[in-house]
């Protein structure tokens, strides 16, 4: 191989390094877009259970319990996204 053919398979390689760079960077992204997403949904499922336990009586216990472990099991996921 010439000198001009190792530096034009050089430069191929850096480029496909460099792709392959940014599209993990994007993965991290959407994770991490995708972790806040599932954070609000376990932050609202937190509200609606802390809103019907607490002002509503009539609400049986198993309607609000389903949403507080929802919530909790949400965060499990938020943080494993995270990592």
């Amino acid at each position: 191989m010439t000198q001009a053919e190792i530096e034009a398979e050089l430069l191929s390689q850096r480029q496909q390094l460099l792709q392959i760079a940014a599209g993990q960077e994007k993965r991290e992204q959407d994770r991490r877009r995708f972790a806040n997403v599932v954070t609000g949904i376990a932050i609202a499922c937190f509200a609606v259970a802390l809103i019907m336990g607490l002002v509503s009586r009539v609400a049986p216990a198993q309607a609000w319990s389903v949403f507080l472990l929802t919530s909790i099991t949400l965060s499990f996921l938020a943080a494993a996204l995270r990592l």
